[in-house]
């Protein structure tokens, strides 16, 4: 399904069991099942999992998984830089 040791890709293969390697470059819209109902349920889980905030508008922008990937990167500073 793609990158194994990105949580993103496995939370995307969790919530639309998608026939294409999830990578980079593709795009929500590609995957069989998308929807925005996808898109809220993949937010929320991203949220709880990973445990950080995403501007849902910034969400909204992301086309493909790279895009988001960089999002979720934004979001979630190293360890050293946390409070």
């Amino acid at each position: 399904m793609g990158d194994s040791d990105n949580p993103l890709f496995e939370i995307i293969s969790e919530l639309v069991p998608a026939q294409e390697t999830i990578t980079g470059d593709l795009r929500f819209s590609d995957l069989a099942g998308w929807s925005s109902i996808t898109a809220l349920d993949l937010l929320v889980s991203l949220e709880t999992r990973l445990e950080i905030q995403l501007d849902l508008r910034c969400f909204l922008t992301c086309e493909t998984v790279g895009e988001l990937t960089a999002l979720v990167g934004a979001s979630n500073p190293p360890a050293s830089r946390r409070s």
